[in-house]
């Protein structure tokens, strides 16, 4: 069975043109992973397909001066990390992003 790495988040601008891709993947006989943020809407609109959803942390880039770039910025590195190893361990055929 082959299988899809669908991602995106944050914002349903990102996860909305994913659906029809997911839907026809699943159609078709595909394993289905998304990966996301974990305080965005992807979970919430996903709810009811069978896919895997996997979760990460992420952080928002602002310009403008604040702390919060420095906490987002860890957020952000540790997120790539637990990407990879999402990666690793599911091993998809194809990614869409």
């Amino acid at each position: 069975m082959k299988h899809l790495l669908v991602t995106g988040g944050g914002t349903a601008g990102h996860v909305l043109p994913a659906i029809p891709v997911i839907e026809k993947s699943l159609k078709a006989g595909w394993k289905v992973s998304f990966i996301g943020s974990r305080s965005g809407l992807e979970e919430t609109l996903l709810c009811g397909m069978e896919i895997s959803f996997f979760s990460i942390p992420t952080g928002k880039f602002r310009r403008y001066f604040t702390f919060k770039n420095a906490i987002d910025f860890f957020s952000f590195c540790l997120g790539i990390v637990n990407s990879l190893m999402i990666l690793i361990r599911i091993k998809p055929d194809v990614i869409f992003s």
